[in-house]
């Protein structure tokens, strides 16, 4: 893993301390994906990241690999697993209040 050479250490030391605290609720989260899903537990998918160079993203999988009669993978409805409804729950309730905040304090004009 390449660390970004710009930067100071505190971000870094911020994510591993929250890495730490989350700990727990991965493990639980991983277990829970492995009994209803099966292995692989995470799935990498290749993102757009600053100035438009790709980075490697890790997410929990959260849709089962059906497919139809000819092979081609069913609709997202079809696939997705409790887990992934509530993921999409969560990301459409708190994370559009929480950016929607810190982009407001960021970016607060001068009155």
């Amino acid at each position: 893993m390449r660390i970004a050479q710009q930067g100071t250490p505190a971000p870094i030391a911020a994510a591993l301390a929250a890495l730490l605290l989350l700990s727990p609720v991965i493990l639980v989260v991983a277990f829970l994906v492995r009994q209803k899903l099966g292995s692989p537990v995470f799935f990498r998918q290749t993102r757009p990241g600053l100035n438009a160079r790709p980075f490697q993203m890790v997410k929990f999988r959260t849709m089962r690999d059906a497919v139809d009669a000819e092979g081609n993978p069913l609709p997202d409805e079809e696939r997705m697993t409790r887990l992934g409804s509530l993921s999409v729950a969560c990301r459409s309730t708190q994370n559009g209040s929480s950016r929607s905040l810190w982009w407001n304090r960021k970016n607060r004009r001068p009155e």
